[in-house]
């Protein structure tokens, strides 16, 4: 939002563009309904998405506003289109299901309780359907992508390390993941503990 709202008041600003003189420059409210209800139109999804209004998908994004970038927020719409990236996004919620918390991706599933030796036969089959999840910069095709920090990253990481060194068998390893992306990414792939104990 930031950079298109800078190139159009830029292009106006400069006359190098043929709506100078014609055209008001767009406020800070008018980039905000852009990238919000105008995304949902331009794809056809206006009613689905794109406002909080009922029945439409509750998706929301919600930011820390006492990140330096941002505080103190005397205006939060011109806080979020000219100041905000996305480091400062805390929570995100898609249709009502929470998919980024505390500036990291959700990827809870319902829990599942094995007896017995079923847990030999699921771990393999598990390890192999997950090994399988591609992980990416999202240019090309992929399932899963990186962390939204360094601090993030180390910090899921350093759970795998406390496992291990507690004694869980680490049958898938992510902290050793060949993105499709950049290498300087801050990437973690699928992982697997086995034999976690309950301390």
């Amino acid at each position: 939002m930031r950079a298109g709202l800078a190139a159009h008041r830029s292009q106006l600003a400069e006359g190098r563009t043929r709506f100078a003189g014609k055209l008001d420059p767009f406020s800070v409210a008018e980039v905000f309904a852009m990238a919000t209800q105008g995304g949902a139109d331009a794809l056809g999804l206006g009613d689905r998405i794109g406002s909080l209004s009922p029945g439409k998908c509750a998706d929301v994004v919600l930011v820390r506003a006492t990140d330096p970038n941002l505080f103190p927020v005397t205006d939060p719409v011109a806080a979020l289109v000219c100041s905000a990236h996305p480091g400062n996004v805390d929570t995100v919620l898609v249709d009502g299901v929470v998919r980024k918390r505390a500036g990291e991706r959700c990827m809870a599933v319902s829990v599942v309780v094995v007896v017995g030796d079923v847990a030999d036969q699921l771990v393999p089959k598990i390890a192999e359907r997950a090994a399988a999840i591609r992980v990416g910069d999202g240019t090309r095709s992929c399932d899963m992508g990186p962390l939204v920090t360094a601090q993030h990253r180390d910090k899921v990481a350093g759970y795998i390390d406390s496992g291990e060194r507690d004694g869980a068998s680490v049958v898938l390893d992510g902290r050793h993941v060949r993105p499709d992306g950049a290498a300087d990414g801050f990437w973690l792939g699928p992982t697997l503990l086995d034999h976690v104990t309950p301390r």
